[in-house]
């Protein structure tokens, strides 16, 4: 396995060209909100190592990135290998991702979701 350790890139566009280059990304996090980067690299149809926290699982599913147990180094460890054996499957789990992502995380399709919110709270406040 090749690493290339780069400190931190400010620069946007560099970073994008870095993940979109990489064979897969790792997102060790232990605790996210809605993680915007996790959202940026799947738009970059970049294969995905995650930690199974809750925020993670809750927007990609195990056919769309490789969670690993979160604090669990052997684990992280296996799926890094697996990663590596099978970039195929990887690449797969990516464009799934990627297709999940458009179907679910663009602007225009929360913009949607958040008024059936508010057009049903509207509702049904009316019945008070």
């Amino acid at each position: 396995m090749n690493i290339e350790y780069l400190g931190m890139i400010t620069d946007s566009s560099l970073l994008f060209k870095y993940v979109k280059q990489s064979a897969f990304f790792v997102f060790p996090t232990r605790k996210e909100g809605m993680s915007m980067q996790l959202l940026e690299v799947a738009s970059l149809a970049t294969p995905v190592v995650s930690s199974d926290i809750e925020a993670n699982t809750d927007i990609f599913s195990r056919d769309e990135m490789l969670f690993f147990r979160s604090g669990d180094a052997g684990d992280l460890a296996e799926k890094l290998r697996f990663a590596l054996d099978n970039p195929q499957v990887m690449k797969e789990n990516a464009e799934r991702a990627f297709r999940a992502l458009f179907q679910n995380y663009v602007w225009n399709r929360i913009a949607e979701q958040y008024q059936t919110i508010y057009q049903k709270t509207l509702e049904e406040s009316n019945g008070f």
